[in-house]
């Protein structure tokens, strides 16, 4: 029974985190929204355990992307882009890599059914309105995620914007994470073909309300 509570404890929280994260910043009804989530989690809540009504969340893709427990998915290893260039072709090498072990998963049908659907909005010719950043380090291991994403909705010439967050109760984080971001935006810039554009991206950005980082308070996690 105890873990069982915890268990209905912890989907409780992950669900109210996400309602918080969702409504942030936005003038939207979630009625009128789709959300599509990549998670860097390996666990899925299951909010149909506490209250039907919580499933009606408008999730139209959850992806799990380093895997997910009970599925025998589970991914850890580095990130391609920090090798050296000699080592990028060394089979040694290369297993232990991110990239290797998802394409490994590749032929699996639900793996395949998540990723097709995260990539949606764009078979209909649509973009996201906004991209929410909450829980992660932005640290060098997931790089290729993130400049995957920005090149595709075409981060510098979209109107989507890019809103980073942290908990309100550990405002300590703040400034570490204002440090990277700035990282994390100026090695894309870098990676971009027109290095003019990617000097300017941040600035562009700020300049058009298309980026900040700000506190989430989210009362049911400081209890």
């Amino acid at each position: 029974m105890t873990k069982e509570a915890a268990s209905l404890d912890y989907i409780r929280k992950s669900c109210n985190l996400f309602r918080v994260l969702r409504d942030a910043d936005t003038e939207e009804d979630p009625r009128d929204t789709s959300n599509y989530i990549l998670s860097f989690n390996y666990t899925v809540p299951q909010p149909d355990k506490i209250d039907s009504s919580l499933s009606d969340f408008r999730i139209a893709c959850w992806r799990n992307v380093h895997g997910r427990l009970g599925k025998d998915h589970i991914i850890f290893g580095i990130d391609m882009n920090q090798l050296p260039n000699q080592q990028k072709s060394n089979p040694a090498v290369l297993q232990f890599t991110k990239t290797y072990r998802v394409l490994r998963q590749s032929g699996d049908t639900s793996v395949k059914e998540e990723s097709v659907g995260l990539l949606e909005p764009y078979r209909i010719g649509e973009n996201f309105n906004t991209i929410k950043v909450y829980g992660h380090s932005l640290g060098q291991a997931d790089y290729s995620y993130f400049k995957a994403i920005f090149d595709r909705i075409d981060l510098y010439g979209s109107n989507t914007k890019l809103l980073f967050y942290f908990p309100s109760d550990h405002p300590y984080i703040k400034d570490g994470l204002y440090q990277q971001i700035t990282g994390l935006l100026t090695a894309y810039g870098e990676s971009m073909p027109d290095r003019s554009r990617g000097d300017n991206l941040m600035h562009k950005m700020l300049l058009e309300g298309r980026l900040a980082l700000s506190e989430l308070i989210v009362p049911d996690l400081e209890s």
